[in-house]
Order: structure tokens, then C-alpha cells, then sequence
């Protein structure tokens, strides 16, 4: 990984302090959004040029190896914890990091596989999210 960095979230006018207290009475059907399901975002985690090690259970190395070398073979894609892996032409993409078969790293034996972005993306990548629950 290249960089990581925290950035805080400053609240500015759409932040309405004890919001559930000004407005207890909200109309019938709205919504709930201010349950304690829902928190407000504090601040975020981003890295640069992030790899990711993923080590796979025994039990799951042949499916994972099938599903790899039919992408592979294919000129597919997949996805891993919200990497995108590609095997086909494309030349990249203008919304997300990529990553290509080419950057891949699989080791049916150990069940070990690494996902290194292609070089030279400006996307950052979204590691962690602190928040703080509506009460």
C-alpha cells in the first residue's frame, strides 16, 4: 500500500443536533432512519494502492480454484470482498480500482491468494468507516 489516510467528517448545517428529540413526532410511514440501525459518519479510512491477502479455508480451495481459472480462461471477471479482479481487455476503469489476472497471486496448496491493484490508478479505496449511532 502506497498511502492511508483518516479524514474527519465535519457536520455543517444538514447536522442537526438531538435531531430525534426536535423532531419526536415524525409522520406515520416515514421512514426510520433514525433508528440505532443508522449511525452518522465521523470520518474515513482510505488507502492508496491497497493489496489484499486473502487465505481460504481447505474446504473451500477447489471451488475457489474452479471459479479462478474458469474467470481466467474466460476473459471474465470476479469480485473478492469488493475487489474487482478482470481477465478480459479492458483497459481499466473510470469509476473503480482494478485489478488484473496478470496482478493476481493464487496458491491452490495454501489456499492463499493476493490482489494487487494495477499501477498507476487514482482511486483510493475505502478501508473503514467510524460512526456514531443516532440514540
Amino acid at each position: 500500500m502506497i498511502g492511508i489516510q483518516k479524514f474527519d467528517v465535519h457536520p455543517g448545517q444538514w447536522d442537526v443536533p438531538n435531531i430525534k428529540t426536535l423532531f419526536p413526532n415524525r409522520l406515520s410511514g416515514a421512514p426510520d432512519v433514525l433508528s440505532s440501525r443508522f449511525a452518522k459518519i465521523a470520518s474515513v479510512l482510505v488507502g492508496y494502492d491497497v493489496e489484499l491477502k486473502v487465505k481460504f479455508a481447505s474446504d473451500m480451495r477447489e471451488e475457489v480454484d474452479r471459479i479462478y481459472e474458469e474467470v481466467k480462461n474466460t476473459g471474465g471477471r470476479l469480485t473478492i470482498f469488493g475487489f474487482r479482479v478482470s481477465a478480459g481487455a479492458g483497459s481499466g476503469s473510470t469509476e473503480h480500482v482494478v485489478t488484473k489476472f496478470d496482478d493476481v497471486e493464487w496458491d491452490k496448496s495454501s489456499g492463499s491468494m493476493s490482489l494487487t491493484p494495477t499501477a498507476g490508478q487514482v482511486y483510493p479505496t475505502i478501508l473503514g468507516v467510524v460512526a456514531q449511532k443516532f440514540e
